[in-house]
């Protein structure tokens, strides 16, 4: 699928959820994504690249976690005009992550949260993200769990996008892509443990979110077989230092 195509179903898609950032940041998955990124990756006086920035508050987030630069790219015009809005002193860019505008080797750590999963070439956009960044530097994704609590329900009874492609991966094949992209010290966690809604049901799903939620967040941050059935991958690794991958 060209460029243009996905612009237009993406933009066709796009919504102004009307967040604040402290509403996003306070979201569950996002407080995980927090803890992954404080785990596996320094973000003071780097450089950082973020792929699908959407209304741009990650990109606000870093600049407070002490990145010296952080740009943004997003497909569509929308999410590039709220970017700017929330992160003004970022730079953010319309582009495709599959031809990223970036010379080699430009950035210390390039991330992207929900957005690989989208393309039929989701390994050619994964060679981008490698691509610009540094020699030593890191590859952190987030991609939807085969094996997630929500994946019946999100992805089988209710196909998003309108048959829009959300592919999705096991732990193994999440880790695999990485392989593959020949990144080194790859490492493998889960976020986002929440149990599935019921259409409908508000009572029901606002009690969930008020109960269980709170419950399955700690226990995704204690036990590891919950992170293995969390409703996202994300995996973690570094572009090796040499032209040869170390073996």
């Amino acid at each position: 699928m060209g460029y243009k195509k996905q612009e237009e179903i993406w933009e066709s898609r796009w919504v102004d959820k009307d967040w604040t950032y402290r509403d996003y940041m306070a979201d569950h998955p996002k407080k995980r994504m927090r803890d992954v990124l404080q785990e596996y990756a320094d973000l003071r006086d780097i450089g950082i690249l973020d792929i699908g920035t959407g209304e741009g508050f990650w990109l606000r987030y870093y600049q407070e976690q002490g990145a010296t630069t952080v740009t943004g790219i997003d497909i569509t015009r929308s999410s590039v005009t709220a970017a700017r809005q929330n992160a003004p002193q970022a730079s953010i860019v319309q582009a495709d992550t599959r031809l990223l505008p970036f010379a080699d080797h430009s950035f210390d750590l390039v991330l992207s949260y929900g957005v690989v999963e989208h393309f039929p070439e989701t390994l050619l956009a994964l060679e981008e993200h490698v691509r610009v960044v540094k020699p030593g530097g890191k590859v952190i994704v987030a991609i939807p769990n085969r094996f997630g609590f929500r994946h019946a329900e999100r992805w089988n009874r209710n196909p998003p996008y309108g048959g829009f492609m959300h592919k999705h991966y096991s732990p193994d094949e999440a880790y695999n892509l990485f392989h593959l992209v020949r990144l080194n010290d790859i490492q493998i966690t889960g976020i986002d443990a929440r149990l599935p809604r019921r259409k409908g049901w508000r009572w029901f799903n606002a009690l969930m979110k008020r109960t269980l939620d709170p419950l399955m967040l700690w226990m995704e941050r204690s036990f590891g077989w919950v992170r293995f059935h969390s409703n996202l991958n994300v995996i973690i690794g570094t572009k090796p230092r040499s032209p040869e991958r170390d073996l």
